[in-house]
């Protein structure tokens, strides 16, 4: 090391690249790093950077590169070396391991089919089933990958790789700011198949077993919920409750088991999270003589387990991505415009309101959209909200959001509401690109404010 800091300053960029390219291969114990993310992204550093650079940026060039070929091992020492903790930081260190995923998976599917060749189709289900169990392929690459991942923090799921919990439980050292992350690996840990990546032996627990989980996982997110549970941290314990929560809808067990199992729940757990979806299974299991259900509750329990979005329950979530988004918009237009009911907005719900305002500003009918907004909004400013709207009809923005729009929620009590559209894309889920501020009048929901991200 000592040799590596005297030689450095001799290094040019290109020699550093590969110097640190090396140490990052050798570290991992894999045969090939190009197609890893943090390689291709370090390269194009290499080729942006001019020769002759002046010493510190060329020093600062040599950090960064530096920084993006730290393994995930090395990620977790350099974190735990903070004297004070920072969640910003563990959040990073966090959404890297996570980068890894997507490296080691590509990597693996790229040596199973290196090590199968023609007998990839047939072979790989089996090769990757040994994986999971911790047994040696007989191929070079594979069986070095499996040590990498054990060495990083990983393990082989069904699905691909994984991050190990019981190697972050064991080899975090700063849990002050985060003690439902440390509640949560704990749980795993002392509980294996209570993890997502074991699915096989997740379809082969009881109904009753897989409800004490769920209840489990409810307390850990409403205990540290406001203080001591990071965002990756809720991420994955929603998306665990969400692929219990469909084994315990859809469970394969007698009748019989099943309805006591259910409606036993709903009798019990009224103040549960699960409780607004596990209802709407049970309305669907009973209008079908308890026959299986078709019903998916999608994602909503990743909204539910948002803060954000406290309280909302499983009919305030609309699956969105249609036009207008409320199968009764257009009707509520024609009352809208041809008066024919003076005191129909009082029947409309908030999200009923907004879908009947953009779909009127769609239509070009401003004034009578302007009607939807609370008076004290319209008193000063008639004219440049006018215009505004205008503006909003050309550019067909509102059919826009509503296409882009995964979900949309409604959160409300007596007085006041907010409409939320949410893109809820795979890498920032729940993200908010729109809400609609409403207060209940005389006349029904009125508009108050629209905020944009």
């Amino acid at each position: 090391m000592n040799h590596k800091k005297t030689v450095e300053k001799e290094l040019s960029v290109e020699e550093f690249f590969s110097q640190e390219k090396l140490a990052f291969r050798e570290s991992l114990g894999v045969e090939n790093t190009n197609a890893f993310p943090q390689v291709q992204e370090a390269q194009s550093i290499v080729e942006s950077t001019e020769k002759n650079v002046n010493a510190d940026e060329l020093k600062n060039t040599k950090k960064e590169i530096e920084q993006l070929l730290l393994t995930p091992a090395m990620l977790v020492e350099t974190f735990n070396k903070n004297e004070k903790f920072d969640l910003q930081a563990y959040e990073d260190l966090q959404a890297d391991r996570t980068d890894f995923l997507q490296s080691f998976n590509m990597y693996l599917l790229e040596a199973i089919e290196n090590a199968l060749q023609e007998d990839f189709t047939q072979q790989s289900e089996k090769t990757f089933e040994q994986m999971q169990k911790g047994e040696t392929t007989g191929d070079e690459a594979l069986d070095n990958l499996m040590k990498a991942l054990e060495t990083h923090g990983y393990r082989m799921g069904d699905y691909g790789v994984d991050q190990d919990p019981q190697w972050l439980f064991e080899h975090i050292e700063n849990w002050e700011g985060i003690q439902g992350d440390k509640a949560y690996l704990q749980f795993l840990t002392d509980k294996e198949t209570a993890t997502g990546a074991a699915y096989e032996e997740m379809t082969l627990l009881s109904m009753e077993e897989i409800s004490v989980t769920l209840l489990k996982l409810e307390e850990i997110y409403n205990t540290y919920k406001d203080d001591d549970l990071s965002s990756w941290a809720t991420l994955r314990l929603s998306w665990h409750a969400t692929e219990l929560l469909g084994l315990y809808i859809r469970s394969n067990t007698d009748l019989e088991e099943r309805k006591s199992e259910l409606e036993g729940f709903l009798a019990n757990h009224q103040d549960s999270i699960y409780w607004s979806i596990i209802d709407k299974a049970v309305q669907d299991y009973r209008s079908n003589d308890w026959q299986h259900t078709d019903y998916s509750f999608s994602n909503k329990l990743i909204i539910m387990f948002d803060d954000t979005f406290s309280g909302v329950r499983e009919d305030d979530i609309t699956n969105a991505n249609r036009w207008p988004f409320d199968k009764q918009t257009v009707d509520h237009f024609g009352s809208l415009t041809e008066k024919k009911v003076d005191d129909f907005l009082n029947d409309l719900s908030p999200k009923q309101v907004v879908s009947l305002y953009m779909y009127s500003i769609e239509e070009g009918q401003i004034d009578d959209t302007m009607t939807l907004f609370d008076a004290s909004i319209i008193e000063d400013g008639t004219a440049s909200l006018r215009q505004e709207m205008l503006r909003q009809s050309a550019a067909h923005f509102w059919m826009d959001l509503a296409y882009e729009t995964e979900y949309v929620v409604e959160k409300k009590n007596k007085k006041e509401a907010t409409v939320f559209f949410l893109k809820n894309d795979v890498e920032t889920p729940n993200e908010i690109a729109m809400q609609f501020i409403l207060r209940k009048t005389n006349e029904g929901w009125k508009l108050l404010d629209i905020k944009a991200k």
